[in-house]
């Protein structure tokens, strides 16, 4: 079951409050929420208001992320779209989404479950049954991908 955190029902609360259109940001894999500070800075330049997606059980700082990946082994995007589509449903009205690489997956995810007014995918990662990765794609995750004991746990990649 998703619940919003702190630091997102902030930026709801605030982004509700604004009466400017919102835009959900939502990250791929190996980054965090904060990382979409500059993002948030340059979308509010330009009159948008935004609300950092975080994934569930998602350490807030890079030093936590990096000293605990633990607390992200598990969670799947179907996990990281059911908590998106709770983030959105406490906003007033649809927003855009733009998403970067799994957070890509997840915004075209929510898009198909009508749940935006505009999806942008940043190098979304392809879905269930899209081929066509490029070789250096396969061979750049292959030494975690490949490693039968990182079955079910969150390896970080160098």
């Amino acid at each position: 079951m998703s619940t919003i955190t702190a630091t997102e029902r902030e930026q709801i609360e605030e982004a509700n409050a604004s009466g400017r259109r919102i835009v959900l940001l939502v990250h791929g894999l190996w980054a965090i929420a904060p990382g979409w500070a500059p993002w948030r800075q340059f979308l509010a330049d330009r009159g948008l208001a935004t609300v950092a997606l975080e994934w569930p059980g998602e350490p807030p700082t890079v030093e936590e992320a990096l000293a605990r990946p633990e607390t992200l082994a598990g969670i799947g995007v179907q996990d990281v779209t059911e908590h998106a589509a709770d983030v959105i449903a406490a906003l007033e009205r649809a927003p855009g989404l733009i998403g970067h690489s799994f957070g890509g997956l997840v915004t075209h995810e929510l898009a198909g479950m009508g749940l935006a007014a505009a999806t942008v995918g940043v190098s979304p990662a392809p879905f269930r049954g899209a081929f066509g990765l490029r070789w250096s794609v396969v061979r750049g995750g292959a030494p975690v991908l490949t490693n039968p004991a990182n079955l079910g746990r969150a390896v970080r990649l160098s």
